[in-house]
């Protein structure tokens, strides 16, 4: 594994790990649905997954 390909699954992992954060840490839909801080948080992260993934499958088609 490249050292590219190493960084986008850092990037993965850690904003995996945010969400947790932004999330308290608890599954409650509660929390989410009425924060709009915690929302625009968790969407900010799963775009960084996104863009992560993307530049991922691009460097190893393989992964599709």
């Amino acid at each position: 594994m490249s050292n590219e390909q190493e960084k986008f699954l850092v990037d993965i992992q850690l904003a995996i790990k945010r969400i947790d954060v932004h999330l308290q840490h608890k599954r409650d839909w509660n929390l989410f649905d009425k924060n709009i801080t915690v929302q625009s948080a968790v969407k900010y992260e799963f775009s960084i997954i996104g863009e992560a993934v993307y530049e991922l499958l691009k460097l190893k088609p393989a992964f599709n």
